[in-house]
């Protein structure tokens, strides 16, 4: 906030100076079908001002608005759990990517500064030197690949929160910490994907492994099977930036939808000659 305002007042005053109509909501993927929690602000913006393609006589920016909103609350959709989009530790993709995280672990730095991850542990009551990685840790495969502040920080995860999660976030200090969680109706809930993430999955009958990077994309519900060519040319780095930056798909569905539908289309024999060559 600066002198009063918001950045969001900033932005939709900056709208409205260009002569556009602004409707903004705050939205969690996991209320429209997402099984992951992440909220952010959208903003749609109307043209409303000398726009030929919308009749905003027959219905006004008011109403359209209104509407608008009562067509995203309609949208809205129970989750599915979290390890139904998930891949089983057999599939090939998950074996392909242990086989590189193997190859690549190789030449990873095994060394770390531990002195503020002692502080953090200290802070919350734990000491960091008696800390010790479970027995299931220690010889799988997939543990083996992470760097050893990677490997602490699980088994300071695990210590400290034993309580059953499908996903542990384990990426880079203890502050950052997370688990999944459990809807109302006892369903696994993801927690926001951000680049750069590590993630260990604890799926029922399976030993744990880390998340895959298209996985991420799975939990934003976006189609990786419909566009699966393009996913297995990109790099995992690449995959990882996307999924923690992208918008989840079933919210820009849902409002590209509903901004179509809620407002009132100009009829075709009204609309000026330069708009139908346009």
């Amino acid at each position: 906030v600066s002198g009063g305002a918001s950045n969001l007042d900033i932005v939709l005053s900056e709208f409205s100076s260009r002569g556009y109509e602004c409707q903004q909501m705050v939205g969690d993927s996991a209320e429209y079908g997402a099984p992951q929690s992440r909220r952010r602000c959208y903003i749609v913006e109307v043209l409303a001002i000398a726009n030929s393609e919308f009749d905003f006589f027959e219905r006004s920016t008011q109403s359209t608005f209104q509407t608008l909103r009562s067509l995203i609350t309609v949208g809205q959709r129970t989750p599915p759990c979290a390890s139904q989009v998930l891949y089983s530790k057999s599939d090939r993709r998950v074996l392909d990517w242990l086989r590189q995280l193997q190859s690549t672990s190789l030449n990873k730095k095994r060394c770390y500064v531990a002195g503020s991850a002692v502080i953090s542990s200290a802070a919350n009551g734990v000491s960091w030197s008696t800390i010790q990685a479970p027995e299931h840790m220690k010889l799988n495969p997939w543990f083996l690949t992470l760097s050893p502040l990677q490997y602490k920080v699980c088994a300071y995860s695990l210590r400290t929160d034993p309580t059953p999660a499908l996903l542990r976030d384990i990426s880079q200090s203890l502050q950052r910490t997370r688990n999944s969680t459990k809807t109302i109706y006892d369903r696994h809930l993801s927690f926001t994907v951000t680049p750069k993430q590590v993630v260990v999955v604890f799926k029922d009958d399976e030993a744990p492994r880390l998340l895959l990077r298209e996985e991420m994309l799975l939990l934003h519900g976006f189609p990786v099977s419909a566009v699966s060519d393009l996913v297995n040319k990109t790099e995992n780095q690449v995959l990882a930036d996307l999924a923690g930056n992208m918008v989840s798909s079933p919210i820009m569905l849902i409002l590209l939808m509903s901004s179509v539908a809620c407002v009132e289309w100009s009829d075709v024999d009204r609309i000026p000659r330069c708009a139908e060559e346009a």
